[in-house]
């Protein structure tokens, strides 16, 4: 079966869901097009508490990592560990919390 699928979230109030499913059945006959609510939120609620916790920092970090340092050199290329508190404000969008103050960083 081929599928799609599409996540919801409620942050992003320009994305209409239900409008993208319409028009991609329309385009897509043999696909199944299924909605879901927010990505992280499906995934996480099916481990147990201390899984859960374990994968959120993971995914934290990850996320953290990914953050550009350096316009010219692509990040593979850079060695660096994600500051705490880059790691903290991507946990708490994962876990859609309010942010707290914002992080900025100067490039260049």
């Amino acid at each position: 079966m081929r599928r799609i699928l599409l996540y919801d979230d409620p942050a992003t109030t320009n994305l209409k869901l239900s409008e993208i499913a319409l028009y991609l059945r329309g385009k897509l006959p043999g696909f199944e097009i299924e909605r879901r609510g927010n990505f992280f939120e499906y995934h996480l609620e099916r481990l147990d508490r201390s899984e859960r916790e374990g994968k959120i920092d993971q995914l934290a970090r990850g996320i953290a990592s990914c953050r550009i340092r350096d316009l010219m050199r692509p990040n593979d290329q850079i060695d660096f560990e994600p500051l705490y508190g880059e790691m903290q404000f991507e946990r708490r969008g994962i876990l859609r919390e309010p942010p707290g103050k914002p992080i900025l960083l100067k490039v260049g």
